[in-house]
């Protein structure tokens, strides 16, 4: 089974906690914020930890 979460204010905070909480549980995560600078570096490094993340700016 295929588990997909999408995360709104993900790239900092307690949304971003969220966010690595679900990637290190074996979820697809998918992950919204407005800065792209934040959403980029967020990225990056859960990324580089192996975590299946994608994020997006909106």
């Amino acid at each position: 089974m295929n588990r997909v979460c999408v995360v709104t204010g993900g790239a900092a905070g307690i949304g971003r906690c969220i966010v690595e909480m679900f990637a290190e549980s074996g979820y697809t995560v998918y992950f919204i914020d407005k800065t792209p600078e934040a959403v980029e570096l967020a990225e990056g490094k859960m990324s580089e930890r192996g975590l299946s993340v994608t994020g997006f700016v909106v």
